[in-house]
């Protein structure tokens, strides 16, 4: 398996399709109406993922197949993981391990003190998950917005909790 930096021209449409089977999977996670449309994964491929020096896109790839990404950002200073995400024929085989692991190998050789991400509460496989790698959860924010009384009540709250891996 090869890990490598995102390029635009070689990984557009492949990532496009990662990003949506990843954003379908979180809306399930989180009680959101099913569906992604391939034309909001192109937009935000194309907003969200250009490389820079604030942002960093992994890409794992076997045998010319992508089979997973991870996304850095840099905001006010501090790094974020945005996304980790492994297609589902290739999860439990180390390859979101590998990711992450990269990612804090890069972040290291550019001297950043620490890690941090959001996690739904609900998503429990991603908890255990980064707690196995060393991350601390640091706090729990539940939010809420009322504007739909019907909307509120299909979807509930949600719950975000912020884990931090300190190095």
């Amino acid at each position: 398996m090869e890990l490598r930096e995102y390029s635009p021209k070689k990984d557009f449409s492949a990532l496009v399709n990662l990003v949506r089977e990843f954003c379908i999977e979180q809306r399930k996670i989180s009680g959101k109406p099913q569906g992604y449309p391939r034309k909001k994964a192109i937009e935000s491929v194309k907003n969200d993922f250009p490389p820079s020096a604030t942002n960093i896109t992994i890409i794992a790839e076997e045998k010319g197949k992508r089979i997973g990404y991870l996304r850095l950002k840099k905001l006010e200073g501090s790094w974020f993981m945005r996304e980790l995400s492994v297609i589902k024929e290739y999860r439990g085989k180390g390859v979101g391990t590998r990711l992450f692991k990269k990612a804090i190998s890069l972040l290291r050789q550019k001297r950043v003190p620490a890690l941090y991400l959001g996690v739904l509460s609900s998503n429990s496989n991603a908890l255990f998950f980064y707690k196995e790698l060393g991350m601390n959860r640091i706090n729990s924010i539940e939010l809420e917005l009322r504007l739909d009384r019907k909307k509120l009540k299909k979807h509930g709250k949600i719950k975000i909790d912020k884990i931090s891996f300190e190095y």
